[in-house]
């Protein structure tokens, strides 16, 4: 008799788990959550737009982050993450 009372309670139990997973719902991703996981996940000190006359064609981008006085590209950083989590101004340069 203890082995079947053992196996009804085993068979209740297995019925309440998955009676709870199905009432389980993912989460909704955060707007923080949805970037592109890739770049740097960090809050530059400085945001540059440098507008001083030059040569257009060099390819160099004309926005770009300081980071402990060093500039670092744009490209570099999370931007999604930066935008919600970094109280930056953009400085434009001329």
């Amino acid at each position: 008799m203890p082995m079947k009372k053992i196996t009804i309670l085993v068979a209740l139990s297995t019925l309440i788990f998955l009676a709870g997973c199905a009432n389980y719902t993912v989460p909704k991703q955060s707007e923080t959550d949805k970037s592109n996981n890739t770049g740097l996940k960090i809050c530059p000190n400085e945001w540059i737009d440098n507008q001083m006359p030059g040569d257009e064609s060099g390819g160099e981008d004309r926005q770009y982050y300081i980071l402990d006085g060093e500039r670092i590209e744009i490209n570099e950083f999370d931007s999604i993450w930066v935008q919600n989590n970094c109280n930056l101004e953009k400085q434009v340069v001329w």
